[in-house]
């Protein structure tokens, strides 16, 4: 993750700003160029690109399938939200355009409670797991080696 320094933080805010421009830009310029394909395409690009941008850039999550990951759940989330409420658009577009919201908030949940069992298989994930259970080993180890010095006469 993208740090204050106390040592230079004048540094730190010119990282901060220029991380900041980078996803703008770059997120502006996929859109750009997905608008001129279709409109849809370039609103549905928009939100998965500023988080790829947003983890590379300022969170700095270490593994490409984080990022995969993510981009596959804001992808989903986006366009599904795009086509439920482009097709209410047609119905009438007050309730079109009331639903977007929503149906953004409940893609969003729903798919994210779908790829949860995506992100096990990260190496983050693996990381964790090892960690724990070296932790779970340390702890047994140091119960089995109280219980044999509270045994010893003094």
């Amino acid at each position: 993750m993208l740090e204050f320094n106390r040592q230079s933080p004048s540094k730190s805010w010119v990282e901060l700003i220029l991380s900041l421009i980078l996803i703008v830009l770059g997120t502006g310029i996929s859109v750009f160029f997905l608008f001129k394909i279709h409109w849809i395409f370039g609103i549905i690009i928009a939100i998965p690109m500023w988080t790829l941008l947003s983890d590379i850039f300022i969170r700095r999550v270490n593994s490409i399938v984080w990022y995969l990951f993510d981009f596959i759940r804001y992808t989903l989330s986006t366009g599904g939200t795009a086509f439920i409420a482009s097709f209410l658009w047609r119905i009438n577009w007050i309730i079109g355009a009331l639903s977007i919201v929503p149906i953004f908030i409940l893609l969003f949940i729903i798919t994210g409670f779908l790829t949860r069992p995506l992100y096990f298989f990260s190496p983050e994930s693996f990381n964790a797991r090892k960690a724990l259970k070296e932790f779970d080993n340390l702890q047994h180890d140091l119960e089995n080696d109280n219980s044999v010095n509270s045994e010893r006469p003094s």
